[in-house]
């Protein structure tokens, strides 16, 4: 009998929810993506007050403002937006570092205070994070973070502000600063650049080999944390009805499709403890269409395949999970993760 296959591509997720968030290579640090997919919200809020003549005109205009504080601090956000806008893009863009041990900066006091995030003065220099400090903290107290820190990298009259000097109408530079990024969070929160949540998702470059032909397509999917700390997640191919699927019809009654599923407990941490709990089960599933009584029939693993101590996502170079049934071959590889700070989670009914 000859056989007839259909290709089809499952790639569906809510368009609307998701920005295009940076895509970063292999499987590194969940709050890397999360860090950069704020700052492209920081990017998007930045040039929409620098550009919205309605946005610039009412900027600072927040809380209880004077008169007086108002307009120093729109003239001092826009003396520093083209700067903060530079430090966040191109190849020389500001890198960010996340510190596992406590961060500390000069209070007002002149004593050491705790902090979730710093930088030096001036251009130079990373932007320090605290790990257990912004892990739960959602996109737009991130995002106050970002545009706090930024400014005292940008120049204001041919100096840099510091937190705790008295500059202008305000009581002292941290007054100022924070000000301004509170108005920046209050424009991206309002126009949906910013959102309640974050989100993850992980990039598929699919391929199916059948009767001398090849199809292609890029699947995603949601990743799924484990634990509060993000280090442990569950992500893969096919494992719910929003993410991508590579499929093909056997005939009218049936249809295969490629399932990958993939454990990881340490972050891709090499040490054997972690290493040894890592896993990627990979399957083709035989689907059926209803029968004439309108009864789904159950699905049939028709090959399956486990690989201990894998998961592509921690490989740099991307890695590939491939699995055949009679002449149909299925092969995905993974190519990076894109992350989204402007998930918005849905009101309690």
């Amino acid at each position: 009998m000859t056989r007839k296959w259909n290709f089809v591509i499952c790639f569906l997720f809510p368009l609307l929810t998701w920005a295009s968030g940076t895509v970063v290579r292999d499987g590194g640090d969940p709050l890397f993506y999360f860090l950069e997919s704020t700052r492209d919200s920081l990017v998007d809020t930045l040039k929409l007050i620098k550009l919205d003549n309605n946005e610039s005109a009412h900027f600072c205009t927040i809380g209880k403002l004077n008169a007086a504080q108002k307009n120093f601090c729109r003239q001092f956000f826009f003396a520093i937006v083209d700067q903060m806008l530079q430090l966040n893009q191109g190849e020389q863009k500001t890198l960010f570092v996340l510190r596992d041990k406590p961060l500390y900066v000069t209070g007002p006091d002149g004593k050491p205070m705790p902090v979730a995030a710093m930088t030096q003065l001036g251009p130079q220099g990373e932007v320090e994070f605290h790990r257990d400090s912004i892990k739960v903290m959602p996109p737009a107290q991130i995002l106050f973070l970002m545009a706090h820190e930024f400014q005292h990298k940008s120049n204001y009259k041919n100096h840099y502000t510091t937190d705790n000097e008295v500059i202008g109408p305000f009581r002292n530079g941290r007054e100022l600063i924070d000000t301004v990024a509170a108005s920046v969070v209050e424009v991206a929160k309002r126009k949906g650049i910013i959102g309640t949540d974050y989100g993850l998702r992980d990039l598929f470059d699919c391929q199916i080999q059948v009767g001398g032909y090849t199809f292609k397509d890029l699947v995603n999917t949601t990743r799924m944390f484990k634990s509060t700390d993000m280090m442990s997640y569950e992500t893969g191919i096919g494992l719910n009805p929003n993410d991508g699927c590579p499929k093909i019809s056997e005939n009218t009654n049936s249809t295969l499709y490629f399932k990958v599923n993939i454990e990881e407990l340490g972050n891709c941490n090499d040490e054997p403890k972690y290493a040894s709990t890592r896993s990627t089960r990979v399957q083709i599933i035989r689907s059926f269409a209803k029968d004439n009584s309108g009864n789904q029939p159950p699905d049939q693993i028709v090959n399956e395949d486990a690989i201990a101590s894998f998961n592509p996502l921690c490989i740099v170079d991307g890695g590939t999970m491939t699995l055949s049934y009679q002449n149909v071959q299925f092969s995905c590889h993974y190519y990076g993760t894109q992350g989204s700070a402007n998930i918005s989670r849905a009101p309690a009914p």
